[in-house]
């Protein structure tokens, strides 16, 4: 749980908070169900839910092709997050034309590595986590770490900095996030579809965006 803010430590409770987690929680509670969270990697995150020893992944994932292979994806519940390249303010990158022949962080799973992993002519440098990332950039092992809009506004704000780094939005890039389930679980699929069509409705879906401080 270290993607803030869609699933991270509370550092007080050292408990998982986050979006993901007040969205899942309002699914269980309208569909009268117990829910237990597990922390686990997000490169493991499909093979757990394929080898049935969970039963939903809510922790910021994107529907993608190559996914929905292996699992079942609920309807969207955020729209398409774009990513944005996080550089120095004395060494910009303003555009995906500037990443070309630099070291860019990235997360391990996330779609903005498979976006870049297309790219020949950058070298990636995968991380963990958005932390690590940060890390990376702080210590001029990277020259900018690419993620989704939501982490970097996170980050930008939580680690003010704003004062010695620069952000700039990729257009036409980013994917929504979506409830991942296993193939045989299609009725919970349904069930899960038809709460957030209902939670979007009544607003509720909103109001978790505006606290989460989600775009």
């Amino acid at each position: 749980a270290d993607y803030q803010p869609f699933a991270f430590i509370d550092p007080s409770t050292h408990e998982i908070i986050g979006f993901d987690i007040d969205i899942v929680t309002e699914i269980a509670k309208r569909l009268n169900r117990t829910i237990e969270i597990k922390d686990i990697p997000f490169a493991a995150l499909i093979f757990e839910l394929f080898s049935h020893k969970i039963d939903m992944v809510a922790a910021g994932i994107s529907p993608t092709p190559l996914r929905a292979e292996s699992v079942l994806f609920s309807q969207e519940y955020i729209e398409p997050d774009p990513f944005v390249i996080i550089s120095k303010k004395n060494n910009p990158i303003n555009n995906a034309e500037g990443l070309t022949h630099k070291k860019i962080a990235v997360n391990t799973g996330y779609t903005a590595e498979a976006y870049l992993a297309q790219r020949k002519d950058i070298e990636l440098i995968r991380l963990s986590c958005p932390a690590d990332a940060i890390m990376a950039l702080k210590s001029n092992i990277a020259d900018a770490f690419v993620c989704a809009r939501t982490v970097a506004q996170t980050i930008m704000q939580q680690l003010n900095f704003y004062d010695e780094y620069n952000s700039s939005i990729i257009p036409d890039t980013g994917d929504g996030y979506a409830i991942a389930l296993n193939k045989d679980n299609a009725t919970l699929k349904n069930e899960i579809d038809q709460t957030l069509k209902h939670m979007k409705a009544d607003g509720t879906i909103q109001q978790l965006k505006t606290k989460w401080g989600i775009l």
